[in-house]
């Protein structure tokens, strides 16, 4: 028994075995492994995204098949129509030439996460040395940012498969800041460090962003499933079942410090 439920575990992390909620039409959807609070396969509910589009098709009675898989992935089957929709995504340009997005499931606040103790003043426009950004494969910069972090010589970034291993290189020495939404941010702080380094947030541009459901244009009924999704989303917004998700993010938003200064 205890050999099945490990082998069950890593077939549901790896996205070869999906769950099935619901008693209407199939649904497949897709997300993403590593997105905390908002998606992740290590949470023990996994994330408040997951929740909540859950709670939304089960409310236009789908049945709903949750696959887990890399970001990229995601996006390369879903574009193939392997999936119905994928969550949770910021807009871009790109991804606006073959998705609809839904009306915002949340709305995030970027932030920069560096040392408390490096003591620097940070310009990213008037650098003296190359500034070591660290943002995980399959993030999108949110698009009031693009323009100016992605073709600036003072900035290098680095790419790794995980937030986890970006944090765990602020702590090191090795990147300099962390650009994330603050809720994101500091959930994986505390997920990845039994004492956490000293670690502030910095805030070099006001900049919010939203995430949304996206679902493929040349999918057949695309207009009319967002329509019925995002009616769904207001109401469910409004529920007590609702609310108690968006209180479960409410506990990352604040600007108080994961340790004493």
């Amino acid at each position: 028994m205890a050999r099945f439920r490990l082998l069950l575990g890593v077939l549901l992390l790896s996205g070869l075995v999906t769950t099935a909620h619901g008693d209407g039409p199939r649904l497949l959807v897709g997300t993403g492994p590593a997105y905390p609070p908002f998606s992740d396969a290590k949470m023990v509910v996994p994330g408040v995204a997951t929740q909540l589009v859950e709670l939304v098709l089960q409310g236009l009675d789908y049945q709903v098949e949750m696959r887990r898989q890399p970001w990229n992935r995601l996006m390369r089957e879903a574009r193939n129509l392997e999936l119905a929709a994928i969550y949770p995504y910021v807009v871009t340009p790109e991804r606006a030439k073959d998705f609809l997005a839904s009306d915002p499931l949340f709305h995030i606040k970027l932030r920069f996460f560096g040392l408390a103790d490096d003591g620097r003043d940070w310009d990213l426009g008037s650098a003296e040395q190359p500034v070591r950004l660290c943002r995980p494969n399959g993030y999108a910069l949110n698009e009031d940012l693009r323009p100016y972090l992605q073709h600036h010589e003072e900035i290098q970034w680095i790419r790794p498969n995980s937030l986890e291993s970006c944090f765990l290189m602020l702590e090191r020495g090795r990147v300099d800041l962390i650009p994330i939404n603050l809720a994101t941010g500091r959930y994986t702080i505390k997920r990845t460090f039994d004492t956490p380094p000293s670690i502030r947030t910095i805030e070099l541009f006001e900049d919010d962003a939203t995430l949304h459901l996206l679902v493929p244009k040349a999918r057949p009924g695309a207009e009319a499933l967002l329509e019925r999704f995002n009616r769904e989303l207001a109401r469910v917004k409004l529920s007590p079942a609702g609310k108690r998700i968006y209180e479960q993010v409410d506990q990352f938003l604040s600007q108080e410090p994961l340790i004493p200064q």
